[in-house]
């Protein structure tokens, strides 16, 4: 989403950010099976869900990736934070360590 943000493949929602499904899918080239499985899980956690992105093509699917309450996009926030400090993002989604975020 960060390296697509310019683009109309990404919206930036009141609440939440989309991708469409199809650059997902093109870029990482995950099954349809394994698509349905990460979205729902996205959904179970409260993290995400299944939304559209208003294209040239008319409506198409994409994929929405919570804010917090707040309105804080908390994880593409975390996606720059790893970028800069060359942190494994696997850090936050895995692993938990939040704390790398107090230095």
């Amino acid at each position: 989403m960060v390296k697509m943000q310019d683009t109309f493949a990404v919206q930036v929602k009141t609440f939440g950010t989309c991708i469409l499904v199809t650059d997902v899918t093109s870029s990482f080239r995950p099954s349809d099976n394994a698509i349905r499985e990460k979205l729902t899980q996205l959904e179970s956690n409260g993290l995400g869900d299944l939304d559209e992105i208003d294209s040239d093509l008319g409506l198409q699917p994409a994929i929405r990736i919570r804010n917090l309450r707040s309105g804080w996009p908390l994880w593409l926030d975390l996606v720059l934070f790893c970028e800069k400090t060359d942190t494994p993002m696997e850090a936050f989604t895995e692993d938990l360590d939040f704390s790398q975020l107090d230095g």
